[in-house]
């Protein structure tokens, strides 16, 4: 209503109408309020409200820009992280290792030419090399696991479980259905951080010394799930208390899942244990379907040769100091010729054909070729050919890749010179790891 002075009212009224008793209206009565001010106070707080929204639209969208900016920035400082740690496991492996290495030749070869007091101090210095081999090839595995390098998961999953087992005695359980290959070395290690995270979880807070392992896929989806019978927790206590350790962290793990398209699901209560289950989704590889593989030419004859009772040996590795050192290593061995060398895989390949040797000590971690693909090719060329890995890395994958490879065998570069030679003299020798069974 429009007041005389100009002013806009809201009034509200009721009422009701009178009759007399023959029917006929005869009044009204009724109440009329001046609402304008509960009007007034409704506008107000409507304008409040849709500008509340509007703030709420707007720092919402700022909020989601604002977490897509952090997690592009956790998974930027995740790749720098992996980066850096790679390098590092790169200059371990490809610089210190094989100068210890050549320095361990080296001393063995002295110690076996000088007088007895010079002698016992030589073998202490290889010893402390010997351990300093060790070391920094524990190191290598834990910065960047050799595992990394097989896409198979089992092989993954089974490394973590005894990296577990073995470091902090937790007795893990593992079962697996069809296997399948995880082609993406970045699933892969996010497979394997994240499910050493969450045994390591199980070590430090569910009070048990046990979990299971449980490997399945789906339809392009692979799910592990690691389960405790432990002492569990409230499942909205994850991103709190149990991401305060080192490590991933549960949520951590989810962020880094959400970002290749997978998930965490934690199923977990007070005394009822837990079970973490990671959903990755990986592209399968049909049996049928086999790795592009170079073109090898048909296996070849061997050459009739006469070696007048020695063991001909090639050496094969990227380090021109251990081949010296393997060299001068076998130079001075009666019975065994050194007929050739080659830095790589594929020259190793190339010359294999021109030396046919009885022997070749194969390193594994070559640049161009290494030395799995170089066996497997050098081994249909030749199969009469003995093939004896050389390497840092004498873990069970490695020696399970070398063995389907068609390899004799696996020395670790920390074996001696005994073991270097007994293993080439012996033509049984089996696959084995030296220095365990070095000499039976």
């Amino acid at each position: 209503m429009l007041w005389p002075e100009g002013s806009v009212h809201w009034l509200s009224a009721f009422g009701r109408v009178r009759y007399d008793r023959k029917g006929n209206p005869v009044g009204i009565t009724g109440v009329v309020a001046n609402i304008t001010g509960r009007k007034k106070a409704e506008e107000a707080l409507r304008e409040s409200r849709d500008t509340l929204e509007l703030q709420v639209r707007h720092r919402t969208a700022e909020m989601k820009v604002l977490s897509e900016k952090l997690r592009e920035l956790a998974r930027q400082l995740t790749e720098t992280e992996n980066k850096e740690r790679a390098r590092i496991a790169g200059l371990l492996h490809d610089d210190l290792q094989q100068l210890l290495v050549g320095a361990k030749v080296k001393l063995e070869l002295s110690a076996g030419k000088t007088t007895p007091v010079v002698k016992q101090n030589l073998e202490k210095s290889l010893d402390f090399v010997v351990q300093a081999l060790r070391m920094s090839r524990t190191l290598t595995e834990e910065l960047l696991p050799p595992v990394l390098g097989y896409d198979g998961r089992s092989t993954l999953v089974q490394w973590v479980c005894d990296f577990m087992r073995e470091t902090y005695g937790l007795d893990v359980h593992s079962h697996f259905e069809d296997e399948v290959v995880i082609r993406d070395r970045e699933i892969r290690l996010l497979l394997l951080q994240a499910l050493r995270e969450l045994l390591f979880n199980v070590v430090k807070h569910s009070g048990v010394k046990s979990a299971q392992v449980l490997v399945s896929k789906g339809k392009g989806c692979l799910q592990i799930a690691v389960k405790d019978q432990g002492t569990g927790f409230e499942p909205r206590d994850y991103t709190a208390s149990h991401n305060r350790g080192k490590g991933l962290g549960l949520f951590s793990i989810q962020e880094r899942l959400s970002h290749l398209g997978g998930h965490l699901d934690v199923q977990t209560a007070p005394g009822h244990g837990t079970t973490c289950t990671l959903m990755v989704p990986v592209q399968d590889m049909d049996q049928s379907e086999e790795k592009d593989e170079e073109h090898i030419p048909p296996p070849a004859h061997e050459a009739q040769k006469d070696t007048g009772g020695h063991v001909r040996v090639m050496l094969v590795d990227d380090h021109s100091f251990v081949r010296e050192g393997f060299f001068a290593l076998l130079e001075g061995e009666e019975g065994i010729t050194v007929v050739g060398e080659a830095e790589d895989g594929e020259k190793a390949i190339e010359r294999v054909l021109e030396l046919v040797p009885d022997v070749i000590l194969m390193d594994i971690n070559m640049p161009v070729k290494d030395g799995i693909e170089a066996t497997r090719a050098i081994k249909t060329l030749l199969p009469n050919i003995r093939i004896i890995g050389l390497s840092i890395d004498d873990s069970k994958p490695t020696v399970e890749a070398m063995k389907a490879a068609g390899a004799s065998g696996l020395l670790s570069k920390a074996s001696t010179s005994e073991e270097v030679v007994a293993a080439i003299r012996n033509a049984n020798y089996g696959f084995r790891l030296i220095p365990e069974d070095a000499c039976k």
